[in-house]
């Protein structure tokens, strides 16, 4: 590898420790010893931030690309297809990420909401719980089973996520080179957090204007946007990853909306004993 492959500023950097590959002539980092690929420099550009060491801290990589997967999926999921071998470096770290980041989204809006109900209390607000309670009651549930619902809601985006890479993995076989099963999951395991997010913030906004809202209507809103969400990411990812024409896309569209009709029904017949105990 020679300088003049790529700039200083587009260097490409060992993938194991983060050392600067230009200028080597042999194709092993001079840092920590480690083999890489001579054609690194031609691909490195399609790898995610995740898989880019020199780039940050582990929680900063997983969040750029997070943020990278939310607002421009069309980009995230070219990465991927564009690459040389299409595999995602460490993708069983990158869906635990994921996760724990859904999870935390979770927590922190269960903390917000009971800070909320203290701080109506103190003021002496009438049934600071009104917001939550409506909820609850228009979803089927007693409110103070809010954390097993939390619960269900990650497992059923879970489920989905996991049968959905299942499906297209043995549907487009042909298509997806050396795209394993983990590839998939970590390639749409980004709906977790993002639909995990866009309910939790809908939770907390509803605790805190519980009087001035139509209850029912936002939760029955929350419940489509999040599916809506999860289907355009399913969308870029046919068109982009997949590279399948628009009649192709409609139909893997339509397996994504049964798929995940069909997971949260199966979560909730396993979760029901839970939240009717």
């Amino acid at each position: 590898m020679t300088g003049s492959v790529v700039s200083d500023a587009n260097a490409p950097h060992c993938p194991t420790c983060g050392y600067s590959l230009l200028g080597l002539t042999e194709h092993r980092c001079p840092e920590c010893g480690a083999a890489f690929d001579p054609e690194y420099a031609a691909f490195a550009v399609h790898l995610l931030p995740w898989e880019r060491p020199e780039t940050g801290s582990a929680l900063r990589r997983v969040l750029r690309t997070l943020i990278r997967a939310s607002f421009h999926p069309a980009r995230y999921f070219e990465n991927v297809s564009n690459r040389k071998d299409r595999r995602i470096d460490r993708a069983g770290k990158l869906v635990a990420a994921f996760v724990t980041i859904s999870f935390g989204f979770l927590v922190a809006e269960y903390l917000a909401s009971k800070v909320v109900f203290f701080l109506r209390l103190v003021a002496k607000y009438h049934r600071p719980t009104k917001a939550l309670d409506s909820v609850w009651k228009f979803a089927g549930y007693d409110w103070s089973q809010q954390p097993a619902f939390w619960l269900m809601q990650v497992a059923c985006d879970v489920v989905t996520v996991c049968v959905l890479a299942a499906l297209v993995r043995w549907v487009y076989r042909g298509r997806i080179g050396a795209l394993r099963w983990v590839d998939l999951v970590a390639a749409y395991s980004l709906a977790v957090a993002m639909l995990a997010f866009l309910w939790a913030g809908c939770q907390f906004v509803l605790a805190v204007f519980h009087g001035a809202i139509e209850i029912d209507g936002v939760v029955a809103g929350v419940s489509w946007a999040e599916v809506a969400v999860f289907l355009s990411l399913h969308w870029f990812a046919c068109r982009r990853l997949l590279q399948l024409n628009r009649w192709m896309s409609v139909g893997m569209l339509i397996v994504g909306w049964v798929v995940q009709d069909a997971s949260g029904r199966a979560v909730f017949f396993l979760f029901k004993p839970i939240l009717l105990w």
